[in-house]
């Protein structure tokens, strides 16, 4: 019988794990007091994917992006929660490199 490999979108139970911890984290921090979970573990996810794996730094990254200017609440469009405002996302890259 042989080995089946698993598909790189397969995630473990410490891939979850990893990714609980750190949106707890960045949930109970106050500069997130009045932001959706939702959209936290979203960026949590998002970075993970990415090759981010430190719970701690997961979590500053999310705290950082939610409390940001880079990062408001559309009331207008409460579907779609928390957006990055235009002309950020070369912001974000950056901030992403120094990290990894």
């Amino acid at each position: 019988m042989q080995a089946r490999e698993f598909d790189t979108n397969v995630m473990t139970m410490h891939d979850v794990d990893v990714m609980r911890e750190a949106v707890s984290m960045a949930v109970s921090s106050p500069e997130t007091a009045d932001v959706d979970p939702e959209a936290i573990a979203r960026i949590v996810f998002w970075f993970y994917r990415r090759g981010l794996t430190d719970p701690e730094k997961l979590s500053d990254i999310a705290i950082y992006l939610t409390s940001s200017r880079a990062f408001f609440r559309s009331d207008s469009r409460p579907r779609r929660g928390h957006h990055l405002t235009g002309g950020v996302q070369d912001d974000v890259r950056v901030l992403l490199e120094s990290i990894l």
